[in-house]
């Protein structure tokens, strides 16, 4: 019997059809497979420019194809894949790099316990006291296709360069530093240059911009829309800039938190009281979208008065003995 709450529920497609089996097909694209059957085939050619936007999924897509119609006139052409569980940036950049499930990988979520410290681990700040090498120690795809004598390179944010997440999700590349549309269509293209090169070639890159923006304004936002429009452009301008030789493959990894907050009929929150008044480095929504917050007793009266005033109704969850569970209270 299939529970009805689980109507419409896509699975992840791990080993077949997910974010990990894109490096693992493009290896196989240009002659040199280094991970087994992809479960997916792309056409061969001699380099591939991979372009992941983060923060657009096949849905969101669907839905604002007016503001994206390069992007959705190739979706009659190309396949849909799946994101992981968790779907969050950190966990999902790392399948991607490995060809593993978060399982495997070890990287997680956005935030995780270091069983030494008992310390969370930040995944996109990361920690310099954590070795992303020891937390996170399967070889990469990059690592792999380097070995097998591709001419890889990674084109992000120079911010990103050395930082944990790389280390653990793309170390083995060569990285170029982009700060911005121009220079990352730029870099593509005339970092090494195409002509007369005999080794297969992998340039992949990293489009944030776009998850931040969902994040902070969420995805049925004017300004989200205005930077899908840019998107597209900086796509289609990739595109044109390439050579014919060249293909390029464009993954889309959605804003799951923000799209679930946009749809549903009220924004519940559940955060212990270590949580509040911390800034995180992507905001999920602003405080006036959210209806009830879930706390626990160590939340103090400065934490939550202020939350109270933005009309926030606060629930204390208490801790309960196995014999006489005591109810929340508000």
């Amino acid at each position: 019997m299939t529970d009805p709450g689980l109507a419409g529920f896509m699975p992840p497609a791990y080993w077949h059809s997910s974010l990990g089996e894109a490096l693992p097909a493009v290896a196989a694209a240009l002659g040199v497979p280094v991970a087994g059957d992809p479960g997916w085939a792309l056409p061969l050619a001699p380099a591939y420019v991979v372009l992941l936007v983060d923060g657009l999924g096949a849905e969101l897509l669907r839905r604002n194809a007016a503001s994206a119609p390069y992007l959705s006139s190739l979706t009659s052409v190309g396949g849909q894949v799946t994101s992981g569980v968790p779907s969050t940036t950190a966990a999902s950049l790392t399948s991607l790099g490995t060809g593993l499930p978060p399982g495997s990988h070890g990287v997680v979520g956005f935030t995780t316990r270091v069983p030494e410290t008992g310390r969370l681990l930040n995944a996109l700040h990361w920690d310099k006291t954590v070795d992303p090498l020891e937390w996170q120690p399967q070889p990469t795809l990059f690592e792999r296709l380097c070995a097998a004598n591709v001419d890889v390179q990674v084109v992000s944010k120079r911010e990103f360069k050395g930082s944990g997440l790389s280390m653990a999700s793309q170390r083995g590349a060569h990285f170029v530093g982009a700060d911005r549309l121009g220079e990352r269509i730029s870099a593509v293209t005339k970092a090494r240059s195409y002509r007369g090169r005999t080794r297969p070639r992998l340039v992949y890159v990293y489009e944030g911009d776009l998850d931040w923006i969902g994040h902070r304004y969420g995805v049925n936002s004017s300004q989200w829309r205005h930077q899908l429009v840019a998107i597209d452009a900086q796509a289609q301008q990739l595109r044109a800039a390439l050579p014919a030789q060249t293909r390029l493959l464009i993954l889309a990894e959605a804003v799951v938190k923000r799209a679930m907050i946009d749809s549903a009929a009220r924004c519940i929150v559940l955060a212990d009281s270590t949580k509040l008044g911390v800034r995180a480095l992507a905001p999920v929504c602003p405080l006036d979208e959210v209806d009830v917050l879930i706390t626990d007793g160590n939340a103090t009266a400065a934490d939550l008065d202020p939350i109270r005033s933005r009309g926030v109704d606060v629930v204390i969850a208490q801790m309960a003995t196995f014999n006489s569970p005591a109810p929340p209270r508000r």
